[in-house]
């Protein structure tokens, strides 16, 4: 176990007593430089995918000849990013009064917001799934039923 210390005090870094009984691992500043960029990404585009966004930011700062021993498997860094965004959402709501917030719905994407007798219907659908419902001649339809 290495139990080397360092000191910091502004600008200037002290050693421990105690020396590293440890080869450093090679490139850490770049793993560090991927989650910094998987988190800022992540922060900055809340609609997309995480993987994706782990993927861009690997290919852009990764070089294939070197080895990346303390590099975090992507699925770990996507759901690291997912957490840092659970963060920034709204909470959940436990009743029908409550104002829905728009930046975190994609644009076009909420169609109605529909109250009768007390009670409140929110609809979802991007123009896409529209215009595929549009040319239907059948609905066949499945819901979730939840009283919040």
């Amino acid at each position: 176990m290495c139990r080397a210390t360092v000191k910091q005090v502004g600008d200037s870094f002290i050693p421990g007593a105690a020396e590293h009984c440890h080869p450093a691992e090679p490139n850490t500043t770049t793993v560090h430089q991927i989650r910094a960029a998987v988190m800022e990404e992540a922060c900055n585009n809340i609609f997309r995918p995480a993987g994706e966004i782990v993927s861009k930011a690997m290919r852009k700062h990764l070089d294939t000849s070197k080895p990346y021993p303390s590099l975090s498997n992507p699925s770990h860094l996507a759901r690291t990013a997912n957490r840092q965004r659970q963060m920034k959402r709204p909470t959940d709501q436990t009743e029908l009064c409550f104002t829905l917030d728009i930046d975190f719905i994609g644009q076009d994407f909420l169609q109605s917001d529909i109250h009768v007798c007390g009670n409140r219907h929110l609809i979802f659908a991007t123009t896409a799934q529209l215009d595929i419902l549009f040319k239907c001649r059948h609905w066949f339809i499945d819901s979730t039923f939840k009283v919040v």
